[in-house]
Formats: structure tokens, C-alpha cells, sequence
């Protein structure tokens, strides 16, 4: 299970993901860093693309404690079964991942709130 709590005792990162369409990944890092995060992973591509580099270079740097802030939880991923792909390796690791535009991703119910969506 995914803790869903922002108290912790590792590093924040975030994870900022904008479609090429023109969007500017710049807010979701500003919102990110103002929140805690001592690095932001920024991809500029599609939300149909289920494997992006700087997602897995977050994931990779993982430890228990840590957490990998997202803005929302869609900007991990687009469709339901990848996000809760990533979820469960954060999981996996013991790290955090709250969604701050979420509510419900920092309620210590959001991944079973999260799978029925």
C-alpha cells in the first residue's frame, strides 16, 4: 500500500509530465518546489506515452521514506492501470505519493479510492 501521507522522513522529489502541445511544465515545477521538492523530473510528453525517462530516473532514486510529489495523479500517467503501475513501485520502495491536487491521493484511503475510479 501506498502511503499517501506528506509527513515523512525522506526527500521530496516531484514528477511534472505537460502534453508537447505547447504547455509549459514550468507551474507544476514552481508548485513543486514551493511544496518541498529538492529536485523535479520534467517530461514534455504525451500522456499516451506509458514510459518516460525522467518518471523512471524519479523512480530509480526512491527510498523508503521518500516521496515523489505529483500535482495531480493523471500527470504519472494517463490511463488508470499505469498509474497504479507506478503506484505500486513507489510502493514497492516504501515511499510516499501523495497527489497535491488530489485530495483524495493524500487521504490514507486514496489507493483504494484511486482503483475505483
Amino acid at each position: 500500500m501506498c502511503e499517501s501521507d506528506v509527513h515523512h522522513k525522506g526527500i521530496i522529489y516531484g514528477s511534472a509530465r505537460v502534453s508537447p502541445d505547447g504547455q509549459s511544465v514550468e507551474a507544476q515545477v514552481a508548485v513543486l518546489t514551493a511544496t518541498g521538492a529538492v529536485k523535479v523530473y520534467r517530461a514534455i510528453v504525451s500522456g499516451a506515452k506509458t514510459d518516460w525517462a525522467p518518471l523512471r530516473q524519479g523512480l530509480a532514486r526512491l527510498t523508503a521514506g521518500d516521496v515523489l510529489l505529483g500535482t495531480r495523479l493523471d500527470r504519472l500517467a494517463r490511463r488508470s492501470h499505469d498509474r497504479l503501475n507506478t503506484l505500486a513501485v513507489m510502493a514497492g520502495t516504501g515511499a510516499g505519493c501523495p497527489s497535491l491536487g488530489d485530495a483524495w491521493g493524500r487521504h490514507h484511503n486514496g489507493r483504494v479510492i484511486m482503483l475505483a475510479l
